[in-house]
């Protein structure tokens, strides 16, 4: 089978969908506020730049693989999920103050760009902060309207969308923890993969496969077993992320290579290499840690400590036993055949990707 194949079908239809809506929106806009539909007009331009779609072709796939047979019904509630992540985002980028999203500027920095004729660079940034986080607040909103507008029966809708609030509460969690390590210096490898259980795990692979299902009309223990293949495949997908955001190109990452390594982020990658590096090794690198002005030889040294402290090997070797233990999980689950051959293609895809 041929993932990448599938999730570019998946995206194309998809897309679809979700510039219609978001011209609606912005059609709605326009007729109380022109800089308002000018923003969200941005808005769309940067979730259209790039992504895989993950997060709704995973909801497609898990309610079609419950049994689900309503396909406009949930590619119109699976954009709640996209447009979700884009809010998230857009914050997110805000505090990592990344300058790149899928290769276009990020919207503070866009903001940020356009009024630094107006005004002095600190009120500059500050105006695009401010604008940014008001536009993923509408993202929010308007992520939350695509889902309760899907027709679907109300309790399933109600359902999905206290699941759905869950969420980004365990993502909030995991994004203070994820700010936090940041100042503190001292999360463990235990802390940093409880981190990207709240952050990642659930957010990005547990939760769409969950909304599928619940708008499929499954219940009882189902989601506590979806909860057992999802969180450990969406560790290993962050570990692989953090393999690739330190390893990959700008191409491959849409950003700027080292960006991780600027804002001072405690990845697994550092904090393996914290307890396997030379003490001479580790000073090095918690000297890189945090230095926003990055040479190309900070990023080489960096990478090198962490390859021959064996911190990367042991990352790639933790990803590989979740792998395993997910594929175990995912042959409990009453999915058709079809997309239990689909997941476990994904599986591999997510954390075989190529630097």
């Amino acid at each position: 089978m041929d993932i990448r194949k599938q999730l570019q079908t998946f995206k194309s239809d998809f897309d679809r969908v979700l510039a219609r809506y978001m011209d609606a929106r912005i059609a709605d806009a326009r007729e109380r506020d022109a800089f308002t539909a000018d923003g969200l007009a941005r808005c769309k331009k940067m979730i259209l730049a790039g992504g895989k779609r993950l997060r709704p072709a995973l909801t497609v796939w898990s309610y079609q693989g419950m049994g689900g047979t309503k396909k406009d019904a949930i590619m119109h509630a699976a954009m709640s999920v996209e447009l979700i992540h884009a809010y998230l985002l857009i914050h997110d980028d805000i505090m990592d103050r990344d300058a790149l999203r899928h290769g276009v500027p990020t919207l503070h920095a866009y903001y940020a760009h356009r009024f630094s004729s107006l005004m002095n660079t600190q009120e500059a940034l500050h105006a695009g902060n401010s604008i940014a986080l008001v536009f993923g607040d509408l993202l929010n909103a308007i992520g939350n309207h695509a889902l309760f507008s899907a027709p679907f029966e109300e309790g399933r809708i109600l359902t999905a969308l206290t699941h759905l609030q869950d969420v980004i509460s365990y993502t909030g969690i995991g994004q203070l923890k994820d700010v936090m390590f940041e100042y503190d210096k001292k999360a463990s490898v235990d802390d940093v993969l409880t981190m990207y259980e709240y952050k990642t795990a659930r957010y990005t692979i547990e939760s769409p496969l969950i909304l599928g299902a619940i708008l499929a009309g499954v219940s009882g223990d189902v989601q506590e077993r979806i909860h057992a293949f999802a969180r450990p495949l969406g560790v290993a997908f962050q570990i692989r992320d953090d393999i690739i955001g330190l390893f990959g190109n700008e191409k491959t990452i849409g950003k700027p290579v080292g960006s991780d390594i600027a804002e001072g982020k405690i990845t697994l990658l550092v904090a393996l290499a914290r307890t396997m590096a030379s003490a001479n090794a580790r000073k090095k690198m918690n000297a890189l840690l945090g230095k926003h002005t990055l040479s190309q030889d900070d990023v080489a040294l960096f990478r090198t400590i962490i390859t021959e402290s064996g911190a990367r090997a042991e990352a790639e070797a933790r990803a590989e036993a979740f792998i395993a233990e997910s594929k175990k999980a995912l042959a409990t689950l009453p999915y058709t055949e079809a997309t239990k051959e689909t997941f476990t293609a994904l599986a591999s895809y997510l954390t075989q990707r190529h630097v």
